[in-house]
């Protein structure tokens, strides 16, 4: 499995309660419409009991030059991300 540092461009709200983030798509990231991958969030201010990565399903197209997920967030922590 290998590993991408990426960095984080955008985040938006989508919808009531759903926020969009949009990544930077690293050199040689490849995948296939469908796929998901584990996403880190690197020295977080506070973490749960399940720690500070989950999976998402990347919610663009595999020609575009970025990476796009969406999840529903609490409002409380919009400002926290």
């Amino acid at each position: 499995m290998t590993i991408y540092d990426v960095k984080l461009l955008n985040r938006q709200v989508i919808a009531e309660g759903t926020m969009a983030f949009t990544f930077e798509k690293p050199e040689g990231f490849t995948f296939k419409a469908g796929q998901w991958g584990d996403f880190t969030i690197l020295n977080p201010k506070e973490t749960d009991e399940e720690g500070n990565t989950r999976g998402f399903s990347l919610a663009i197209a595999p020609s575009v030059n970025k990476i796009v997920i969406a999840t529903p967030c609490a409002i409380q922590h919009l400002n926290e991300i």
